[in-house]
């Protein structure tokens, strides 16, 4: 089955964030082909690598999307196929199909096996990549390298940022706003500390030779009850993101200094950031061997999930991560070709693109 075939049979089935049970089945009817073991578990699936000594790689992806707007049924136009989730990340689980298909990656010098998980698009607590590395993908925690499909337009994107979200309080005092002077405005008391997360500047944290940016956002304001009150309370949202090779305590207590005198901070959910392992020997072999272009992600993936479990990982996948979750949202076939092109050419043959376990070098 060609890529385009499955892209578009993938477009087809919804798969909204706790509705992908239907794609997971209908991955599981059409993976089954491949002679390979697959594993429903929940709405995810799981296809297990062979037994042997040999490095394992791991390949992983999404298959939830966001909902969609308008932009529910696939269409082709030319090499571009528009749809909800074409991007984001049904792509890569095309790339995916198409991996597994191929006898020569999984016979060679690695083992290869894949991890088609639930709930990446909601908070981390459902996001069931984690449940699974905890349990009936186990064996991924031997992987040599973990490579997840999100879309980098085939771009190699190194580690991840983490992120944490809080709720800063600022409290005054309610009364009549025909009468201000009687109460004490919970916005008024919050504006000199919006004035200043506003006025920050990201800072630069180079890892490696990756540049990561540090920064903080307010993304929510909640305040007021009715038009003709002065409000007693405000809620600021602030989402905070920091670097790899800081661990989760450093980046709470980071993105917590920030509060200053507020009068109370809520944590509403955090994290990891994702390291960039440059000594794995994989990593190092996939980053200079694929003769890719190699970025800091900026922006938060399960990479996290994977470097906390002491698995390099990386990000490499077809499709503009700029289209992700756009009412225009579309990828471009010759970027799901190249991308298959890429992966098999790393996982056939005696050794990483066919120069050996450990050897170095470019595209040919």
């Amino acid at each position: 089955m060609q890529p385009l075939d499955d892209l578009i049979a993938f477009l087809r089935i919804p798969s909204v964030t706790g509705q992908e049970k239907a794609l997971a089945e209908h991955l599981c009817g059409r993976l089954s082909g491949s002679g390979r073991p697959v594993v429903l578990d929940g709405s995810s699936v799981v296809i297990p690598p062979a037994s042997d000594r040999r490095p394992l790689v791991v390949v992983a992806g999404h298959l939830d999307t966001v909902p969609p707007r308008g932009n529910e049924q696939p269409r082709i136009d030319g090499n571009v196929v528009w749809g909800r989730g074409a991007a984001d990340m049904k792509g890569g689980l095309a790339v995916i199909a198409s991996l597994l298909d191929s006898r020569a990656c999984g016979d060679g010098w690695a083992r290869l096996g894949a991890i088609l998980y639930a709930g990446e698009e909601g908070p981390i607590e459902t996001n069931d990549l984690r449940r699974l590395l905890e349990g009936p993908a186990g064996w991924a925690r031997e992987a040599e390298l973990a490579i997840l499909l999100e879309p980098t337009d085939t771009h190699v994107e190194v580690g991840c940022l983490g992120v944490v979200n809080l709720d800063i309080v600022f409290r005054g005092e309610a009364c009549h706003s025909a009468r201000p002077w009687l109460g004490r405005n919970a916005i008024h008391e919050a504006l000199p500390w919006l004035k200043r997360i506003a006025e920050m500047d990201p800072i630069d944290h180079v890892v490696g030779t990756y540049s990561f940016r540090e920064t903080a956002s307010v993304t929510m304001l909640r305040a007021g009850t009715a038009r003709n009150v002065i409000p007693a309370e405000v809620t600021a949202g602030l989402n905070y993101r920091y670097p790899p090779g800081w661990d989760r305590a450093r980046g709470k207590a980071a993105a917590f200094a920030l509060a200053g005198d507020a009068a109370e901070i809520r944590l509403i959910d955090e994290a990891p950031s994702g390291d960039v392992p440059l000594e794995r020997p994989l990593f190092a072999a996939f980053l200079e061997g694929s003769g890719r272009p190699s970025r800091a992600k900026q922006a938060w993936t399960d990479v996290a999930q994977f470097s906390e479990r002491g698995i390099p990982s990386l990000n490499f996948g077809p499709g503009d991560p700029h289209l992700s979750h756009r009412d225009d949202e579309r990828i471009d076939l010759r970027s799901i070709e190249s991308c298959i092109e890429t992966l098999m050419w790393f996982l056939a043959g005696d050794g990483p693109f066919g120069l050996g376990r450990g050897a170095r070098g470019g595209r040919p």
